[in-house]
């Protein structure tokens, strides 16, 4: 899962970059108007990111997705409930194995999993 949801410092570098080189190729000189090369850089860069991490949110394994939960959770629930359906009635998947979901240990002592503090 991609954690990045937004354009870093690093991007917006990339894109100048990428932006300052094609400005060199199309003009062969210092142009202003490599600032509309730099504008559409940077927006094609925010969709890429974006595009990645929502399509890497949602489980691959069960098909939950938290993004459209915090929406709507009825259409996540019915999404979810449609995914296992499917599998329910294709006959190659009576075959597969379950799938392996991590299992998550809670540390003793805390209540959320956290490691606690001495006092």
């Amino acid at each position: 899962m991609y954690l990045k949801k937004r354009l870093s410092l690093v991007d917006a570098a990339s894109s100048l970059a990428a932006s300052l080189a094609l400005m060199f190729l199309v003009f062969q000189d210092f142009d202003p108007r490599f600032l509309v090369f730099f504008a559409i850089a940077l927006a094609c860069a925010e969709i890429f990111i974006r595009v990645r991490w929502r399509v890497t949110v949602a489980c691959a394994r069960c098909g939950f997705d938290p993004v459209l939960y915090k929406r709507d959770p009825a259409r996540a629930a019915a999404k979810v409930k449609a995914l296992l359906d499917s599998r329910r009635e294709d006959p190659l998947a009576a075959l597969a194995p379950p799938p392996k979901l991590p299992v998550i240990v809670r540390k003793r002592g805390s209540p959320h999993g956290r490691p606690v503090e001495p006092s």
